[in-house]
């Protein structure tokens, strides 16, 4: 079984903490991901994505929604068609 969870929460997590305060600080944009665990229960990951209020850049933004959703969520598109038979 693959687990790295302790690993994260004794020498990562500290860190990470860090970064975030920084990063909010200073309005820099960020994207975090890490695996952590397998087990019975699934797929464990720690994920952080902050936004920037003053620039954003679009991969960082796709990556997240990758990561959150497993796709990259388009603005939706709308189609309506009627079908008549003569």
């Amino acid at each position: 079984m693959y687990d790295k969870e302790q690993i994260y929460d004794d020498k990562i997590h500290p860190l990470m903490e860090k970064v975030i305060a920084i990063c909010k600080e200073n309005d820099i944009q960020m994207l975090f991901n890490c695996y952590l665990k397998t087990d019975e229960d699934g797929d464990m990951t720690c994920d952080t994505y902050l936004e920037s209020k003053e620039q954003n850049c679009n991969k960082l933004e796709d990556a997240a929604k990758v990561i959150r959703l497993g796709y990259v969520a388009q603005k939706p598109y709308f189609s309506a068609m009627t079908i008549t038979k003569e």
